[in-house]
């Protein structure tokens, strides 16, 4: 039970773009890696064994930030709820990608293994990380199906914080309950995202007093 906690119905188009200066998506898993780095603008580090003082020590703080300065954000939600289509408007309208991931396309950043592109689901976590004003912030997408319930666990336990998102039309669900007891266990600190207002049924003042019910706030 978590009294403080706040509901939002936020447009992610909302968002404002952020500027990045390195970035790099893992799946997380000991077995695979991506990454994908962007170096400041108006430097040059084509030659390391050039780079002296402060050159030396930017590109140190930009690699390997202070561990003060991470966050490790999850997204959770029952299955369908739109998890990963939030997580790639964030990356969008971060400035992290050029063009908007969409799952029914099949080209989302997250959702990159074959069966999960072609079933329309998460299967495993992955994790996206960006730079955002001074803080390394890395943005985990965690499955909504039943059958990936411990691979929600596995992620809870190095969360800083979590976005739980709504279907705005169908409220608490399921599997809502189920990752929300997970997070109550490991005192994972939320807020609540309602996703979907555009669609027919949606209703804030509807859905709102369900998660006030449910969770006595």
């Amino acid at each position: 039970m978590l009294s403080n906690l706040r509901i939002f119905a936020v447009n992610p188009r909302k968002i404002s773009s952020l500027h990045i200066n390195n970035m790099y998506c893992s799946r997380i898993t000991s077995s695979l890696k991506r990454i994908k780095t962007h170096v400041p603008l108006g430097r040059n580090y084509s030659s390391l064994p050039g780079l002296i003082g402060n050159d030396i020590k930017s590109l140190h703080s930009i690699i390997s930030p202070p561990v003060a300065k991470i966050r490790n954000i999850g997204i959770m939600a029952h299955i369908d709820a739109g998890k990963t289509t939030t997580t790639e408007r964030i990356l969008y309208y971060s400035g992290y990608t050029r063009s908007l991931g969409d799952v029914d396309d099949g080209d989302t950043v997250t959702d990159f293994m074959a069966q999960e592109r072609e079933r329309g689901i998460t299967i495993q976590s992955a994790a996206v990380t960006f730079d955002w004003k001074g803080y390394r912030v890395n943005l985990i997408d965690t499955p909504g199906h039943v059958d990936f319930t411990l691979e929600v666990e596995r992620c809870l336990r190095v969360l800083d914080g979590a976005v739980a998102v709504f279907d705005a039309s169908a409220g608490v669900e399921a599997q809502t309950l189920t990752v929300w007891r997970q997070a109550d266990k490991h005192q994972i600190p939320r807020i609540c995202f309602l996703n979907k207002m555009d669609k027919t049924g949606a209703s804030y003042q509807l859905v709102k007093p369900k998660i006030s019910k449910e969770w006595w706030m």
